[in-house]
């Protein structure tokens, strides 16, 4: 996941860590348990908001232990398509949060219409 690089030659190359991908396995879990909520729109909005602290928590691992690593070796980070991922996550589970939210205000305008 990790790629550093010197002035010319590839330094080193670190795999994913234990607490990094417990944290993604764990995301992933309940992203799938949130899809099948739609029947109940405030227990989805809250595990979306859990889901968005977890994604952040992600986002602030991740580059803490980039700029662990690139100090251990000495060298620059090489950005990946890899490193976007956690980003691309916190991206989705928000707009997905603001679509939930919209539903929810659009279902109570209608009770009140009745």
């Amino acid at each position: 996941m990790f790629v550093f690089r010197n002035e010319t030659t590839l330094v080193g190359s670190e795999e994913i860590k234990v607490p990094l991908l417990i944290l993604l396995i764990l995301i992933a879990a309940i992203s799938s348990v949130t899809i099948f909520l739609f029947r109940n729109r405030k227990l989805q909005l809250k595990l979306l908001m859990a889901l968005i602290i977890l994604s952040v928590i992600l986002v602030i691992a991740v580059a803490a232990y980039a700029i662990i690593l690139s100090g251990k070796y000495n060298a620059q980070l090489q950005f990946t398509a890899n490193l976007l991922f956690p980003v691309m996550i916190l991206i989705n589970l928000i707009l997905a949060y603001r679509g939930i939210k919209k539903d929810e205000q659009l279902v109570k305008s209608y009770d009140r219409l009745r």
